[in-house]
């Protein structure tokens, strides 16, 4: 009896979790679509990003690969600890501004999403 309840209890989390990562990859067609991040696209996203903190976080990399596409830099901190950094605003590509906004995302050793960071960084 609780083996059943169990095994239902986890194919209904399951199902509940897919159905949210397939509408967070509808949700960021866009932003992956704008991939020099000198259009608005990503800029845009930057509430949305927020808002959706909590559902990035603890996905494993493939899974965030999924929904924000490839990013624009990435960074090996230490053993397993490395950082994907995507352009939201005046990325390298666009000769419009010295500033630059970017969204850091630390995926720890399992590689899963352990935080996100959204930086401005001066040139």
């Amino acid at each position: 009896m609780n083996l059943r309840y169990f095994s239902a209890t986890f194919l209904i989390l399951a199902m509940l979790a897919s159905c949210s990562q397939n509408k967070l990859v509808d949700e960021f067609a866009d932003w992956r679509n704008d991939t020099t991040a000198c259009k608005i696209d990503r800029a845009k996203f930057n509430e949305h990003v927020t808002l959706n903190k909590d559902q990035l976080i603890g996905l494993n990399q493939q899974e965030l690969l999924s929904i924000l596409g490839q990013p624009d830099k990435k960074e090996l901190i230490d053993k397993g600890l490395s950082f994907l950094i995507y352009d939201i605003k005046g990325g390298k590509k666009c000769q419009t501004t010295h500033a630059s906004e970017k969204l850091y995302i630390r995926i720890g050793a399992l590689g899963m999403v352990r935080e996100l960071q959204i930086r401005i960084e001066i040139d």
